[in-house]
């Protein structure tokens, strides 16, 4: 006979994802996933095993909760120009909102974390790899609706655009001033003719 778990497991993951999130892996023991969940220690290991199992399984509830908010319309097969335009300003108001300055659970984990552990760098990979092929279609649709000059190198463009992301991601975390990151930002896309 199972027994059933006294627990949410999405309310769980929801949690542990916010603790992970906010204090970083290292700084997160499991005694602390234990309190900001109030799972005991034995559930906790039951339904989501050792630490490293617990964050790489909140790292997928971040990506399956946060993908469609984070890309919008990027996700979007014929997402062109303005879709890369309005993904960054959705960027240049998060970092004003005062809730939103953990910055991106990704960057975060792959500058903590990934050069440390291959099972995280494979999947900090694997995510990136992703990113940058969203960008890359949005470009290369770009460049076909003629909002690009044609000479636009789209595998480039793309790995500019990602590594802008990330710049950006990093400074929405930092004690910046939040004009700064809209003019590090507005200016890095003013690159896109």
């Amino acid at each position: 006979m199972s027994r059933h778990r006294e627990f949410n497991e999405p309310e769980v993951l929801e949690k542990a994802m916010m603790a992970f999130w906010q204090q970083g892996y290292e700084d997160t023991s499991y005694d602390d996933l234990v309190k900001a969940t109030g799972v005991s220690r034995y559930g906790l290991y039951s339904a989501f095993g050792d630490k490293k199992e617990f964050f790489l399984k909140a790292l997928d509830y971040y990506l399956d909760m946060n993908r469609c908010v984070m890309f919008g319309s990027l996700l979007e097969k014929d997402a062109a120009l303005d879709d890369i335009h309005d993904y960054f300003g959705r960027m240049v108001e998060n970092a004003n909102d005062p809730n939103k300055k953990v910055g991106c659970m990704l960057c975060n984990t792959a500058i903590e974390l990934a050069q440390y552990d291959k099972d995280v760098e494979d999947k900090i990979h694997e995510i990136f790899r992703d990113t940058k092929s969203v960008l890359k279609r949005a470009v290369k649709n770009a460049i076909t609706n003629g909002e690009l000059n044609k000479e636009t190198n789209a595998n480039e463009t793309a790995d500019y655009l990602f590594g802008l992301m990330m710049g950006g991601a990093m400074l929405v975390r930092s004690p910046i001033e939040r004009s700064k990151i809209k003019n590090y930002l507005k200016t890095g896309l003013s690159v896109l003719k």
